[in-house]
């Protein structure tokens, strides 16, 4: 049964991801994640394990405007295990280095799969995010 101390870290964990996709350290970005952790974005694997999800980090660092990711609508489903399913609502924005242009680049929702392991930590083991809306500056 989750608990509410579970409950607020899991919390803290979508909170703590956010920030870190918005900073410059891959590895705390990636110690959101198991070990053999994935993200998926659309359908496209974008890393299988930490190490290739904090590769994935490092490269989109590069970009030059400000990012701010935002999640919203917390929804977790306990099935009575160390495993949770999450699910958000979700929302980017890119802001110019001279702070004077704002542009939304991806609207979606996440479905996670959040697991408790020996260290008490809640992590993804999963986490897939399925975009509604990305912005042309975005679209490949």
């Amino acid at each position: 049964m989750l608990t509410g101390d579970d409950y607020a870290a899991i919390s803290d964990l979508y909170a703590r991801y956010n920030h870190l996709a918005d900073g410059d350290d891959p590895v705390a970005y990636g110690d959101c994640y198991a070990e053999a952790g994935c993200l998926v974005s659309n359908g496209r694997v974008i890393g299988e394990s930490r190490a290739e999800i904090e590769s994935f980090r490092r490269s989109v660092m590069e970009r030059p405007a400000t990012r701010r990711h935002l999640s919203f609508n917390l929804w977790l489903e306990d099935d009575g295990t160390d495993r949770v399913i999450g699910r958000t609502y979700t929302q980017s924005y890119d802001i110019s280095p001279d702070g004077l242009q704002l542009e939304l680049t991806h609207v979606g929702a996440t479905e996670d799969v959040v697991v408790l392991f020996a260290d008490r930590q809640w992590r993804f083991a999963r986490r897939e995010l399925k975009f509604d809306w990305i912005a042309p500056s975005w679209r490949t």
